[in-house]
């Protein structure tokens, strides 16, 4: 079974295909947001990254500032369980999570079983707040 996560973030798109729920197939980042072609770019990067087409994927979900513009997606979830979800499964040891966004920056912090024990998150003149990061992908891994 594959599923296909995607992040559509207000600068930048992200996919990701997990295999049963674990393995992870294939990623893709591309650096266009929600109100552009950047979802749909992620989504072909990540297909062909995993030498998959679209009808071999089970479940696709959605996540970030524009999930709810995901054409054909099963669910959405939100950025914070993600992020929770994500970095426990990666790294289960990891109590603390920095997201610096295009939108916003959060701080997360995780109880040992990985879910979301409490959160801060700026709420005004946050535009732009990670777009420094993409300085020509010279500080970053973002790929365009």
């Amino acid at each position: 079974m594959f599923t296909l996560g995607v992040d559509v973030g207000s600068t930048t798109s992200k996919a990701v295909i997990l295999k049963d729920g674990q393995a992870i197939i294939a990623t893709s980042l591309i650096a266009a947001g929600t109100g552009t072609d950047g979802p749909d770019r992620a989504i072909e990067a990540v297909l062909t990254a995993g030498s998959l087409k679209l009808n071999e994927i089970t479940s696709v979900y959605g996540t970030g500032y524009g999930r709810k513009l995901l054409k054909n997606a099963n669910g959405e979830m939100s950025e914070l369980s993600c992020h929770a979800k994500g970095v426990h499964h990666l790294m289960p040891e990891v109590r603390t999570i920095i997201d610096i966004g295009g939108q916003d920056a959060k701080v997360l912090s995780l109880g040992t079983d990985g879910r979301l024990a409490e959160f801060l998150m700026n709420d005004k003149c946050a535009a732009g707040t990670g777009r420094f990061f993409r300085c020509h992908g010279r500080y970053s891994s973002v790929k365009n």
